[in-house]
């Protein structure tokens, strides 16, 4: 299993990616330069690897797992194909699905619940970018879980989550601090 990874960013958190690449290694990094969310997000989806078997976008604003690559590579076997998600922000659904994730060690879910580490396998990048460019919906993320649920695919959500949202910073989109936190960090308590 090959993952391929990228970083996007937007200027003004800069500060965060010297952290990023300690966790990522020397991973391309989208900036956004003024071209916008929808645009640089795109711009970070064709940083993939044609020659690896997944590709994952990494938000500006996350914290990262030790150990990812080969945690999130022994959760991609597991997905078999299936897009996935490191991170997964509805805790209340969360608990609902306690015995799935006892079982699998993961939930299997039509919507994504948090764009921050969307990863898709790379021979479906193409397709998603196409479908991606025709929507106006304004969120990156929305229109890639829009993607995966008119090609019924469900999202792999592995559990406990390998990423985790920094907080106390506003979004660079809507303006409002972000709040989300992920249901279940994997090292939680370790940053």
């Amino acid at each position: 299993m090959k993952l391929s990874i990228s970083i996007m960013m937007h200027p003004s958190r800069k500060e965060y990616l010297p952290y990023l690449k300690s966790k990522l290694g020397d991973v391309p990094v989208a900036i956004d330069e003024g071209c916008g969310l929808i645009e640089n997000c795109k711009n970070a989806w064709l940083l993939h690897d044609l020659t690896a078997d997944y590709h994952v976008v990494i938000q500006d604003d996350c914290i990262v797992c030790d150990d990812f690559y080969n945690r999130a590579t022994a959760c991609l076997e597991k997905a078999q194909g299936l897009p996935a998600s490191f991170f997964y922000s509805q805790s209340r659904f969360y608990n609902k699905f306690k015995k799935e994730r006892a079982e699998t060690g993961a939930i299997l879910k039509k919507a994504i619940y948090g764009g921050l580490a969307i990863c898709l396998p790379v021979k479906l990048i193409p397709a998603m970018l196409e479908f991606y460019n025709k929507q106006t919906i304004p969120f990156d993320d929305h229109r890639i879980g829009l993607f995966c649920m008119e090609n019924k695919l469900n999202i792999y959500n592995p559990f406990p989550c390998l990423i985790d949202h920094r907080q106390g910073h506003m979004s660079v989109f809507t303006g409002m601090k972000s709040q989300a936190k992920a249901a279940e960090y994997i090292d939680e308590g370790k940053e």
